[in-house]
């Protein structure tokens, strides 16, 4: 379906995946470089939240660009009233697939790959913003003959750092922390209490919060009575620092967690 998109500098190659959000194509630039095109879905054109969530996610992007662990923005800019972004392409997977392969660098490079993980949430945060949806499948890992490059993604649901109320719990159901679920005042906390559920699955293989059904799930995630058994009871490979700094990315108060 090669297309050229004068406008954009890059010719579209092929389609990549088409979401809830938005389209995403893989294209070639001026230069024969890949990259990745990605465009609002027509039918959210005049959706204000998702407009508004898209556009305010392709700036983001920009201001935290570059960065070695950030997919980070080479253009954004309008196709008449549809928003677009250019995005640089990372030959990788997500860390949600390599998980369900049970590939290898989870067992060898899974610290590194949380390291790389971690330092892109900080850098977020550092410019004063917070994702609110971080989650496996939002980090790109990409295997180069120097090694893993880890990749942070998708800044739809991205916002400035300060604590405040929303209307509606933004974010996966599974990765939210309890003042979301709650819909008390969030601020960069509940990105660290994801990143402890993330941390969590990607040490064990298994998620710290699980439930019979739906309700007890969100209790269990909200709850002081339960507690998650410590990533070392079910991966005795690992130390009892990781349980430490796993465990408080994991308290159910955000003052409790880390920064």
């Amino acid at each position: 379906m090669a297309a050229k998109y004068a406008d954009i500098g890059c010719s579209i190659v092929s389609d990549i995946h088409v979401g809830g959000m938005a389209r995403l194509y893989l294209g070639v630039d001026e230069k024969g470089n890949r990259v990745v095109f990605r465009e609002l879905l027509q039918r959210n054109v005049f959706h204000f939240r998702l407009h508004r969530g898209f556009v305010n996610g392709t700036r983001i992007r920009e201001l935290l660009s570059p960065h070695p662990n950030i997919v980070h923005s080479i253009r954004r800019g309008r196709r008449g009233i549809v928003p677009y972004e250019v995005i640089e392409h990372i030959p990788g997977l997500s860390i949600r697939r390599l998980i369900q392969q049970k590939d290898e660098c989870l067992t060898t490079d899974a610290l590194d790959i949380l390291r790389q993980s971690a330092a892109a949430l900080a850098h977020m945060h550092s410019l004063g913003y917070i994702h609110l949806d971080i989650k496996p499948e939002n980090f790109l890992v990409h295997k180069t003959s120097a090694g893993l490059r880890v990749k942070l993604t998708d800044f739809d649901l991205s916002r400035d750092a300060a604590l405040r109320r929303t209307r509606r719990p933004s974010g996966t159901a599974a990765y939210m922390a309890p003042e979301q679920i709650k819909r008390h005042p969030v601020g960069p906390r509940a990105d660290i209490f994801a990143f402890g559920i993330m941390a969590y699955q990607v040490l064990t293989g298994k998620m710290p919060f699980v439930g019979k059904h739906e309700k007890q799930l969100r209790w269990r995630q909200c709850s002081d009575k339960f507690i998650p058994l410590p990533p070392t009871s079910l991966n005795p490979e690992l130390t009892p620092k990781i349980d430490e700094i796993v465990c408080r990315c994991l308290e159910k108060r955000p003052e409790e967690r880390f920064p």
